[in-house]
């Protein structure tokens, strides 16, 4: 969802919202999410399943209004929503957090937001022909892949 909401943000484009907007995440930043697996492939058993929350839970709405006010400014664009589509994803991380890997309190959701954002708007050469690409295939070739 971040990564295609700055896309299309940079491009001028609305946010795409699934629904109202209400849908609850716990948001991660992917350096953190890269340090708990560090930890996890140090510390951790073979076989066992380690979740890895943020423990910041906002809705799909609350992370699209922090990126247009990064951005300053754009609009959403609510679409109806995917069938099956959960209203909440929560997970227990008391198995991570039981590994001896010290204390790494995760970044807060803005300011890894902050740094995505401003990721993806310096390397626009790089997603901008991905997203020409995408924008070719037809939508109804793309669903009925899903």
């Amino acid at each position: 969802f971040v990564a295609k909401a700055c896309c299309d943000l940079l491009s001028g484009r609305p946010i795409t919202i699934y629904g109202d907007g209400g849908y609850v995440r716990d948001w991660l930043y992917v350096a953190d999410n890269s340090y708990y697996l560090g930890a996890i492939l140090r510390n951790g058993a073979v076989g066992q399943v380690y979740n890895v929350p943020a423990g910041q839970l906002y809705t799909t709405r609350q992370v699209a209004e922090v990126l247009i006010t990064l951005h300053r400014g754009g609009e959403i664009d609510f679409v109806p929503d995917r069938p099956g589509n959960d209203r909440r994803y929560a997970m227990s991380g008391e198995r991570l957090h039981s590994l001896n890997y010290g204390l790494r309190y995760p970044l807060p959701l803005r300011d890894g937001l902050a740094l995505t954002y401003e990721w993806y708007k310096a390397y626009r050469e790089w997603w901008g022909p991905k997203l020409q690409a995408s924008d070719a295939i037809p939508s109804t070739a793309v669903e009925a892949r899903i």
